[in-house]
């Protein structure tokens, strides 16, 4: 059974899956190189039969996410789409009854009946495909996305967080005997912590649903005691729902904000939102599975972007095991959308969907030598061609230079994994300061480490919980002692680091780069942070490396089995 899944709102993108299996999985941002990109996919649709080689003919059912119209806030609160700015008149004047469910379902059953997707049908259509299409609900799709990728059993809790989805911000759910995934609860979007974090993201000048990571990165280094009282009060937990006190969604919400923190430092203000976020997130979680014990806890949703939280969810007593979807925020509700259609699909025929569990997200577009070195004499590079780019590609980062790493099929999700990736030598503490000015990015940011998998003990304490997630660096972890000496690049100023462990089975040439590093520096670990210059996204293509290069991000560029220089 071949599914295609469309996403076409924030950070849209299309995937295709056949029998659970992920075949190719694109978003456009990657293609049209415009950053979180909200509209019709359609580079991404045409790419994703490319990848898959799936004729449109061959597709069974087509899963749009989604079952209301996508959209809010356009990248940040000035500019309001109208059904948004009727929500925020309704918040101001009853904002009692905007945080109930009725609101929430009134305003699904509403606005369902203007989702937009007739332009993306059109396309469809226009390629030949004429397979029946299915609406999946936003949460349902990032619970499908977690669930169906997970490497557990039905044992397992299921919850979705994000800033809003179909008029609900989260959701809480458990797996049946069958596979089925059964709701228990949800709260109405009025409510949503992840929100909160965007309105802060907002008022201290950044873009929301882009750089609420700039502010888990600041909050280390501000006091949390200075500001936490103000957020302890606002966001609260009920039971299995979030609970936003004394304050209403929007504007009125940012404004209110601004005001009771100000004169307050950004950073003491990030520290105190961060620290009580990471304590709702995980008191949801504990509740949840204090009413129903599971054993395993798979999450999605944009609010597990943060992954400070995503470790003190990991540290609760009783969970064995913590996955989180590679792709957590709306850019995988295509996968999340089209794992739905086949679990109903499946469960009509009286089958069991179980998860076809991912030990690697390379999902994307790969490309041949010839595509390479027309790339690289097109711009006039040098290059040369090696049998073991590998080791050579370890001797330059032990030099300490800055490695431009290209190769194989492109990683889907907000992380560079090792095929679109810079690496770099773990072990100057001032990389910050300086890498950072290099890519022209925000100087607080800390780098993350790929590391050998054996050797992942060593460096991050209780380390178990956690190990899946640490395949996608979607967690962070406490350094021990070794760690911190060996790798201060990597390590925050919190002490926790944000690690991508790497086996040989998950990425041959990639975990050869780090095993040959360990035989000529010591070390199983070095520096990996996206291939992209700052506000870009992630290089997809040669030609987007190259230019990249040429800008002056990276000192060499390893792509493939070629190393180019200027």
């Amino acid at each position: 059974m071949k599914i295609l899944g469309v996403h076409n709102s924030h950070d849209s993108g299309a995937a295709i899956i056949e029998d659970g299996k992920i075949l190719a999985a694109v978003n456009e941002e990657r293609l049209n190189r415009v950053k979180m990109y909200w509209g019709v996919p359609e580079l991404s649709i045409k790419e994703v039969f490319r990848i898959a080689k799936v004729s449109p003919k061959d597709i069974d059912y087509v899963a749009f996410s989604n079952i209301t119209p996508g959209g809010g806030a356009h990248g940040n609160f000035s500019r309001l789409t109208k059904r948004i700015q009727v929500m925020n008149m309704a918040a101001k004047i009853a904002p009692w009854l905007v945080g109930s469910k009725l609101f929430a379902d009134a305003y699904r059953a509403v606005y369902s009946k203007f989702r937009k997707g007739s332009s993306v049908l059109a396309y469809l259509q226009k390629m030949g495909v004429e397979a029946p299409v299915k609406y999946v609900e936003h949460h349902q799709c990032h619970a499908a996305s977690a669930f169906y990728t997970a490497p557990f059993d039905a044992d397992t809790m299921l919850i979705t967080t994000d800033g809003t989805g179909d008029g609900y911000c989260s959701s809480v759910n458990i797996i049946e005997k069958d596979y089925e995934i059964k709701r228990v609860a949800a709260t109405p979007f009025f409510h949503s912590p992840a929100a909160i974090y965007a309105y802060i993201t907002w008022n201290l000048g950044f873009e929301p649903n882009k750089h609420e990571g700039k502010i888990t990165g600041l909050a280390a280094y501000g006091k949390a005691e200075r500001t936490y009282n103000v957020f302890r009060r606002i966001m609260q937990v009920s039971g299995l729902h979030y609970k936003t006190v004394g304050l209403t969604p929007g504007h009125q919400g940012c404004r209110k904000l601004q005001m009771m923190l100000i004169n307050k430092k950004w950073e003491d203000i990030a520290a105190g939102l961060q620290k009580r976020f990471e304590e709702v997130i995980a008191e949801l979680t504990r509740n949840a599975i204090k009413k129903y014990p599971r054993k395993n806890v798979a999450v999605a949703g944009g609010a597990y972007a943060n992954v400070k939280a995503n470790q003190r969810i990991a540290e609760i007593n009783g969970i064995k095991k913590l996955w989180v979807h590679p792709h957590m925020g709306d850019g995988g509700l295509a996968v999340g959308a089209a794992l739905q259609v086949w679990a109903d699909a499946m469960l009509a025929q009286g089958k069991v969907p179980k998860p076809v569990a991912i030990d690697n997200v390379y999902f994307g577009p790969e490309y041949s030598d010839e595509q390479i070195e027309a790339a690289l004499r097109k711009n006039g590079l040098k290059f040369k061609q090696l049998k073991n780019v590998e080791t050579e590609i370890a001797n330059l980062i032990k030099q300490k230079k800055i490695i431009g790493r290209f190769n194989g099929r492109m990683e889907y999700g907000p992380r560079a994994l090792g095929n679109r990736s810079i690496l770099a030598d773990p072990t100057d503490k001032t990389i910050n300061d300086w890498l950072n000015k290099r890519l022209k990015r925000t100087d607080f940011m800390p780098f993350a480490p790929s590391i050998m998998r054996e050797y992942a003990e060593q460096f991050y304490k209780n380390f178990a919980p956690g190990e899946e997630a640490a395949q996608f660096m979607t967690i962070t972890f406490d350094v021990t002692e070794h760690g911190a000496k060996k790798a201060a690049a990597v390590n925050h100023i919190d002490n926790t680091a944000r690690p991508q462990t790497v086996t040989r089975k998950q990425n041959k040439s990639y975990y050869e780069i780090l095993k040959a590093y360990k035989d000529v520096a010591g070390l199983p670990i070095f520096v990996n942070t996206s291939f992209n210059m700052h506000e870009e996204p992630i290089i997809c293509s040669p030609e987007d490396a190259v230019r990249a290069f040429k800008q002056g991000s990276v000192d060499v560029l390893a792509i493939g089995d070629y190393l180019a220089y200027k």
